[in-house]
This record gives C-alpha cells, sequence and structure tokens, in this order.
C-alpha cells in the first residue's frame, strides 16, 4: 500500500483545512437585484425587513431601498455572513456509517443532500445517503431533519457481545445540528444485518460551510 491508513487520514485533514483557509479568504461584494431590472452591488450596512436595506458602493454612495423595491438579495461580503446560507459543505466526522467519514452536502436553498462514507477495511466501510429540509439557518448556524439510507460494515461486539464483523443495511432519520462547522448529527434507524433493530445513528466532527 502506497499510503497506509494514518497518512491517507492525515492527509484529508490537512486537504480539508486548506480548502477552508483558502474559502475564509475571499472576500466579495453583497448584490441587490431590484424589480425593475437593475442590479445594485457593494456592501449592505443596514438590513430591515420592516424598514428596507442601506447599501454602500464601492465609491462611497449609498442608496436606500424599500423591502417592496427588491426582487432578491445576494449577501457575499463577510460584514453580512450572518445573512447568507449554506450552498455546500465539506467535511469529515466519526461514526456511522464508516466510523472515519468524508462528508459532502449540497444546499439547495433548504433542500439539504448529503453524501457521508469512507472505507477503512475492517476498521469501518460504508456510505449513507441524506435527503433533508432545512428549518432553521443564521449566521453559519443550520438546523434540518433527513431521512437516510445506509451500508455499513465495521468491527464490533454484537448483541451476544461476541467480537464480529458488523454489517448494517438501513433506512432512519437523523436530525443535523451544524454551527460553525463544528457538526453533530444523532438518529435512529431500522434495517437488516447482524445486529437488531433499531440502531442508534450519530456523528460529530468538523464539516465546512460554503457560502
Amino acid at each position: 500500500m502506497l499510503f497506509s491508513i494514518k497518512n491517507q487520514i492525515m492527509l484529508l485533514v490537512l486537504f480539508l483545512f486548506f480548502v477552508a483557509n483558502i474559502a475564509l479568504s475571499n472576500e466579495t461584494e453583497d448584490i441587490i437585484y431590484l424589480n425593475n431590472g437593475t442590479k445594485v452591488t457593494g456592501k449592505i450596512i443596514k438590513y430591515d425587513l420592516n424598514n428596507g436595506v442601506v447599501i454602500k458602493t464601492e465609491k462611497g454612495t449609498e442608496f436606500e431601498y424599500k423591502m417592496a423595491e427588491i426582487e432578491k438579495i445576494e449577501f457575499k461580503s463577510k460584514t453580512n455572513n450572518q445573512y447568507r446560507k449554506t450552498k455546500s459543505e465539506l467535511g469529515i466526522t466519526l461514526g456511522m456509517p464508516a466510523n472515519f467519514n468524508l462528508v459532502f452536502s449540497k444546499h439547495i436553498d433548504d433542500l439539504v443532500l448529503k453524501a457521508t462514507g469512507f472505507s477503512l477495511g475492517t476498521f469501518g466501510t460504508g456510505i449513507q445517503i441524506d435527503v433533508g429540509y432545512k428549518f432553521s439557518e443564521f449566521d453559519r448556524t443550520y438546523h434540518s431533519l433527513n431521512v437516510v439510507g445506509g451500508i455499513s460494515s465495521f468491527s464490533g461486539t454484537n448483541n451476544d457481545k461476541k467480537w464480529v464483523n458488523i454489517k448494517w443495511n438501513y433506512v432512519g432519520i437523523v436530525y443535523n445540528f451544524n454551527t460553525n462547522g463544528f457538526f453533530l448529527q444523532p438518529g435512529i434507524s431500522i434495517g437488516e444485518g447482524n445486529i437488531s433493530s433499531p440502531v442508534f445513528l450519530f456523528q460529530i466532527g468538523y464539516v465546512y460551510q460554503y457560502r
């Protein structure tokens, strides 16, 4: 084997932090799209659902618009990061389905599509697919409920307390919580394998949010 499992894990961790640092270094402008087709770029310095929005352009000019005049707003500057929504995620977690997991997700408005898994031989191999609804998000913190399906294989103790290669094919429901990259996913599953239903699902780790 060209790289040991330990070296593979170290390379993955370094790659994820490298990608995260690049993403955090980007500074862009907010964009307001008006109903009349006009696009205004700059930094939003005031945002109020009742009173409207004030945006400051690169030249220093300030414009104020009522919410009724605005078709949509794209919050892209770090100044207004709390209003931006997660578009995708990349990270690592510990837990089901593979004990050590690589995580990728795509967010389409409030729809969450997520793939989790890895292969480390007898230590843990598996994949899990999530489809969920994001019911709350603000300032790099979101909550969602997901329906999941997965295949998992790892070494552990069965219901008779014997050390065996556990296999578990399952469907279930999980709760996702991500705040500033800290990721938590508890849930419950039913399925078939050499352990009995239901089986508790759990993941914890670092999952960076691209916004």
